[in-house]
């Protein structure tokens, strides 16, 4: 699996988290786009770089996203509280 292939399916998936649908496409000059979605909100973007640049802006880093979805079900995600 090339590295593209994968950090696009990571992308797709942290996407997926926020409820942001992220779609790869072309434009009319054949180059490739990637289109974010979320309820009314859509942005093209030129690069998997741009697209998670902004997923980062908007959302968090990855370890954001997941203390904030663990917090939504009641879930703890640090360790202090396991007992050694």
């Amino acid at each position: 699996m090339s590295a593209d292939i994968k950090r696009l399916a990571t992308l797709k998936a942290r996407c997926a988290l926020a409820e942001v649908a992220l779609v790869e496409s072309t434009d009319d000059r054949d180059q490739p786009v990637f289109v974010v979605s979320r309820w009314a909100m859509t942005r093209q973007m030129s690069s998997l770089d741009e697209v998670e640049k902004w997923l980062v802006m908007e959302f968090g880093t990855s370890r954001d996203m997941l203390d904030y979805l663990m917090a939504e079900a009641g879930m703890r995600t640090d360790t202090a509280h396991c007992e050694q």
